[in-house]
C-alpha cells in the first residue's frame, strides 16, 4: 500500500512540476493616457521688422499664428516681368526656451516655387549688400538647412528672393528638437 502510495504520489509531482515551471502570472492594470494642448509652440515663426512695409505693399501675408499653432501659411506675390523682390527680414523664428535649453532648428525648402529662393540669418538682421541678400541661402545648401537656438537668443530672419513672373505653391518644412 505504502508503495503504490508513494508511486502515485511520485507521479503526481512529476506531472505537477513542468506545470509550476511554465506558470505565468499575468497582472492587467491599465495606465490612462492624457494628452493636452501646451497652448504654445517654443519655437515659432513670427512676422518679422521687415514684414509691416512688404505687407503694406502686398508681397507677403501670414496667415496664422505659428506661436499658438501648426497652421500658419505664407502667401508671397512676385512683380510681372523680368524683377524680382527682396523681401529682407519679413519674418523671424522666435523661441520661448527656458534658461539653458537649445534647440535644433530645421528648415527645408524641397518644393519651394520655382524663382523663390529663402534666406535665413541668425547671426544678425539681413541686409541687401550689392544685390544679395545676406544671410544663408537655403535653396543653395541642399535646399535644406539646420541650426542652433538658444534661450534668450536674438531671432533668426527669414528673408525672400522672389523673381518676377514666380507662381505657384510649395512649402516650407520648419521642424525642431529641444535639448
Amino acid at each position: 500500500m505504502k508503495r503504490s502510495m508513494l508511486s502515485i504520489l511520485v507521479i503526481f509531482i512529476a506531472l505537477m512540476v513542468p506545470a509550476v515551471a511554465t506558470a505565468s502570472v499575468v497582472i492587467s492594470d491599465p495606465i490612462s493616457v492624457v494628452v493636452s494642448d501646451t497652448g504654445s509652440n517654443h519655437i515659432f515663426i513670427a512676422k518679422g521688422p521687415g514684414y509691416g512695409i512688404a505687407n503694406g505693399l502686398g508681397y507677403i501675408k501670414l496667415i496664422g499664428n505659428n506661436a499658438n499653432s501648426s497652421n500658419v501659411s505664407v502667401d508671397l506675390y512676385s512683380v510681372p516681368g523680368n524683377g524680382y523682390l527682396e523681401l529682407v527680414n519679413v519674418l523671424e523664428i522666435n523661441n520661448t526656451l527656458k534658461s539653458g535649453e537649445f534647440a535644433n532648428v530645421t528648415l527645408s525648402t524641397s518644393s519651394m516655387p520655382s524663382g523663390v529662393f529663402l534666406y535665413y540669418n541668425n547671426t544678425s538682421q539681413s541686409k541687401v549688400v550689392g544685390g544679395t541678400i545676406t544671410g544663408v541661402n537655403v535653396s543653395a545648401t541642399d535646399n535644406t538647412a539646420t541650426f542652433q537656438v538658444n534661450s534668450g537668443s536674438s531671432p533668426v530672419y527669414l528673408s525672400f528672393l522672389v523673381m518676377g513672373g514666380s507662381a505657384g505653391t510649395g512649402s516650407i518644412t520648419f521642424s525642431y528638437s529641444i535639448n
